[in-house]
């Protein structure tokens, strides 16, 4: 999860929550999920920012997800 500065910068501690299980980002603004073959919805929150939603469809081998979230207007 990175903000949508020119320079993208990651976002530790966004709440990263896929098929309904929250995690928080790390240090490098990565969450890891271990799932079954599926299509999971992909929703993430964090101060100051805009929510983000997405989705995931795992199919036999790791996925990544990148998430760019922006700053929410004053």
């Amino acid at each position: 999860v990175t903000d949508n500065a020119e320079t993208p910068a990651a976002i530790p501690g966004a709440r990263v929550e896929v098929g309904g299980t929250p995690l928080m980002t790390n240090a490098s603004g990565q969450a890891v999920f271990h799932l079954f073959n599926g299509e999971f919805p992909v929703r993430v929150t964090a101060d100051g920012y805009v929510p983000a939603a997405n989705t995931v469809a795992i199919s036999g081998a790791a996925a990544t997800v990148a998430v760019t979230m922006t700053p929410r207007a004053e």
